[in-house]
């Protein structure tokens, strides 16, 4: 397995691979509606434009997409998807601990993400917290948590 940045030549694997792994576990909690805003939003045209000041990172495994994670300087970790035949095998744990790290440097002392139902057990064990209520994003039902990091 190995883990690097990612360049904008792979805007279109990322696409797919975060299309296809949305729609397998977030599918089934989202509206017919959320699912196509996931797909025209996360689109290979606007990978290549939205996430060139990014910190986006892909673990590979020959040749192969099994986990993609970006950050953004805001403070917000925005993905973490990982192939379903490797989840459980500390993948996510690994994509993750980059992510924070890169935030941390950015000199944020707090990271943000909004969990699909499904990963929310896995934020949870890695230290973060739900703020708020659960809230429906363009069809697509969300969880706010919260991770203080320290400097």
């Amino acid at each position: 397995m190995k883990i690097r940045k990612a360049t904008q030549k792979d805007a279109k694997k990322i696409s797919n691979f975060i299309i296809r792994i949305f729609k397998e576990f977030n599918g089934k909690h989202s509206t017919k509606e959320g699912i196509r805003f996931f797909t025209e939003t996360y689109n290979k045209k606007n990978i290549e434009k939205k996430w060139a000041d990014d910190y986006v990172i892909i673990m590979g495994f020959n040749g192969k997409i099994i986990g993609v994670g970006r950050a953004k300087r805001d403070g917000w970790i925005t993905h973490c998807y990982i192939d379903k035949k490797y989840m459980r095998k500390g993948i996510g744990s690994i994509l993750m601990n980059k992510l924070e790290k890169w935030i941390k440097q950015t000199k944020k002392n707090k990271v943000l993400l909004n969990s699909s139902p499904f990963a929310s057990k896995f934020y949870k064990k890695l230290g973060y917290k739900q703020k708020g209520k659960k809230k429906l994003y363009h069809g697509i039902l969300l969880y706010p948590m919260v991770k203080q990091i320290k400097k």
